[in-house]
């Protein structure tokens, strides 16, 4: 009974600890018999001290987490609110993360939009040339998987004309440049802002596009105030109004860079051409003829060079003055563009020596060429008053009026001719042959 009562608390314990949980009024029947059964074994064995103490351990135990819910309640809705409050932040910063990271995406786009506009604009400062401008162009809209196809399209329309004809000059993508001619046949373009209009379903376009999911996209290229070609984009699906921005400031850039190409072909034409006869300086003659040198002997062609001397053209400086002998000069070179062939170089040697290149010509037809270039200038009369010096060029015989006379000596390029001086030299023989026998003569060196 002793040991019984020894172990009872511990069994006593046990149940009301592990027995149902939320139950306050079964716990607190348990509890009330533990302890009297506590004092009553107590009594009984002689040991009342030990059962009061046991009575006194059972409602503490047993009640004591009840004495503790009001304590225990207020925490957990505590820890809940807290809980609440924390989600409500963790969506927030999920809102937030979510939101800087569309704002990183514009971000890194808008860069790498600047980017590609730099990459063009320094492209365009570097170079001068259209197609390198026009490839560069096609490079940073040729990556975008909606791009199906750009073009530049310039007016080939004479000056004055009522209406432009726009026609493709630069195509790249699987459309062509006919292809272009057609999507663009009967469409009706806007000259003062960007635009765009859907693709006719009938237009006939090759694979893989389907027409009727196609719109072109077209902005006006300007420099120096008037409208000198259209860039013209082939896209699939909606066009944005930042799209058409974009694509405004390109053809910007685009108008300035040709702009820039244009001059700058137009000073290197210059630096060329003789500033009075509009004819290729000497230099660039014997760079030309170094080349075609070099052409024949590989393809084992041949070509011939004329070398003219105006007749007593020191007579016409002294008698009418310099202006008229620049007046004479110019149309000499007149009169050489309108006789040949535009395909032929034609250059002022110095002075009133011309010389001429003809390629890929047999002997014979050179002669027959260099006899109407004499007859030519022959039958060229300059009208002259003591006033003004020249004033017209025509045809006629009157008082007054001054006659020019040419004289030519012609050399023919053969396997044999050993380099470009000797056969300069050659045509400068023949020169001096004509000249000794009575000028106004064309005359071809032969070896002796």
């Amino acid at each position: 009974m002793k040991i019984f009562f020894a172990l009872y608390p511990a069994f006593s314990l046990l149940l009301l600890l592990r027995g149902p949980e939320g139950r306050f009024k079964v716990k607190t029947v348990w509890t009330a018999v533990f302890s009297a059964g506590s004092l009553l074994m107590g009594y009984l064995l002689g040991e009342p001290g030990a059962g009061a103490l046991y009575a006194i351990v059972f409602p503490a135990v047993g009640l004591f987490p009840y004495m503790l819910r009001k304590e225990i309640r207020a925490s957990v809705s505590e820890f809940r609110l807290k809980e609440h409050l924390m989600r409500e932040d963790l969506e927030r910063s999920r809102n937030t993360y979510e939101k800087l990271s569309q704002e990183h995406a514009r971000i890194l786009e808008n860069v790498e939009s600047i980017l590609k506009r730099y990459s063009f604009a320094k492209t365009l400062v570097t170079r001068s040339d259209e197609k390198d401008i026009l490839h560069e162009l096609n490079s940073i809209f040729g990556s975008r998987k909606d791009i199906q196809g750009l073009a530049l399209l310039n007016n080939i329309a004479p000056a004055g004309a009522r209406q432009a004809e726009w026609v493709p000059t630069y195509a790249s993508g699987w459309v062509a440049e006919e292809d272009w001619k057609g999507i663009l046949q009967n469409a009706r373009l806007r000259m003062d802002s960007p635009s765009f209009f859907p693709l006719p379903p009938h237009s006939e376009l090759p694979y893989p596009a389907t027409a009727g999911d196609l719109v072109v996209v077209y902005v006006p290229v300007i420099w120096a105030g008037t409208v000198n070609g259209i860039l013209a984009l082939l896209t699939e699906g909606n066009v944005s109004k930042g799209f058409l921005d974009e694509m405004s400031i390109y053809a910007q850039l685009l108008g300035l860079g040709l702009y820039k190409s244009k001059l700058y072909n137009m000073v290197l034409e210059r630096s060329r051409k003789d500033g009075l006869t509009n004819l290729y300086l000497r230099r660039v003659f014997l760079e030309r003829l170094t080349e075609e040198i070099s052409f024949s002997r590989r393809y084992g062609t041949s070509f011939s060079i004329l070398i003219m001397d105006l007749d007593h053209f020191k007579q016409i400086n002294d008698t009418y003055g310099h202006v008229v002998g620049d007046r004479v000069l110019k149309g000499v070179a007149d009169c050489l563009r309108s006789t040949l062939h535009p395909g032929i170089t034609m250059s002022r040697y110095g002075g009133e020596e011309f010389c001429i290149l003809i390629g890929l010509a047999h002997p014979g037809e050179v002669v027959e060429t260099a006899e109407q270039v004499r007859k030519s200038i022959q039958q060229m009369v300059l009208s002259i008053s003591d006033e003004s010096g020249l004033q017209s060029l025509k045809v006629g015989k009157r008082k007054g009026e001054l006659r020019i006379t040419v004289s030519i000596g012609v050399a023919h390029y053969l396997p044999d001719t050993p380099a470009r001086e000797e056969l300069m030299q050659r045509a400068d023989s023949a020169l001096y042959q004509a000249k000794s026998e009575g000028r106004n003569c064309v005359r071809v060196w032969k070896a002796v």
